[in-house]
């Protein structure tokens, strides 16, 4: 935590929660540095273990976490630019 703590950057870390079939239902956060908390306005405390679904509700309307549950299922990269308004 500490290395991330140093990066300007806010830096989120999630885990994939999967359905009985294995099949990704929605992603996690497992770990917040301090930039994440300022620019979101929340402690990492308030943010562990929220669901994405949750804590980002209009990030839904993207692809942005399908593209990442494909990611995870079948191993090839993506690479893309979104935007992503946090108010």
């Amino acid at each position: 935590r500490t290395v991330l703590d140093q990066s300007v950057s806010g830096i989120i870390v999630y885990e994939a929660v999967r359905r009985m079939n294995g099949t990704i239902d929605t992603f996690r956060v497992v770990l917040a540095n301090q930039r994440a908390e300022q620019l979101l306005g929340l402690s990492q405390a308030d943010m562990l273990g929220q669901l994405v679904t949750d804590l980002f509700p209009a990030s839904l309307s993207s692809n942005l976490w399908r593209d990442a549950a494909r990611v995870l299922d079948t191993g090839e990269p993506i690479q893309q630019e979104q935007f992503y308004a946090l108010s």
